[in-house]
């Protein structure tokens, strides 16, 4: 099977052929071509020939004001806002979760709307991109999503960092 790869904000992606008539061949990740049966693939990526592996989360929620449209605010951030983040030095990953507001008895329903992960390859990854001369300052890259991010959300809020400690 013969790979043509593409660089993509998105990501390093890569052409495989079809195993059905309906398409000649699909861009993939490039994830999904070298480990399609690795659990935690979405935390895999490869970056100028060398697997890097998230070891660090970031966790954000968002709240958003009473007159934001929902769908205006996922595709901004799918659009612009998770883009940018992934494409900073040290981010391998970004994820929007939509928060549960169903009713299932012992399921929890989520607060906030939004929240959305960033994985990093490490904790000094995360501090690099997200501080200069040792005190935390936005990324130039961000400044202006995050303005805009603003304008959707009531509140956006750090829930915090975590570290991978175990996986299975």
């Amino acid at each position: 099977m013969r790979r043509l790869d593409k660089q993509t904000e998105a990501g390093l992606w890569c052409i495989i052929p079809s195993r059905t008539v309906e398409t000649e061949a699909a861009y993939v990740p490039v994830w999904a071509v070298a480990f399609p049966r690795t659990r935690h693939r979405r935390d895999l990526t490869e970056q100028m020939g060398r697997l890097i592996v998230a070891r660090f989360r970031a966790l954000h929620t968002a709240v958003l004001k009473p007159e934001s449209d929902v769908d205006d605010f996922v595709s901004f951030m799918a659009g612009e806002f998770l883009p940018v983040t992934r494409s900073l030095r040290g981010c391998v990953g970004a994820e929007l979760l939509r928060a549960y507001r169903g009713s299932l008895p012992g399921v929890a329903s989520a607060k906030p709307d939004f929240a959305w992960i960033t994985l990093w390859e490490s904790v000094e990854a995360n501090n690099d991109a997200w501080s200069h001369d040792d005190v935390h300052d936005t990324p130039d890259p961000l400044k202006g999503p995050l303005a805009t991010l603003y304008n959707f959300a009531a509140t956006v809020t750090l829930v915090g960092g975590f570290t991978v400690e175990h996986e299975i």
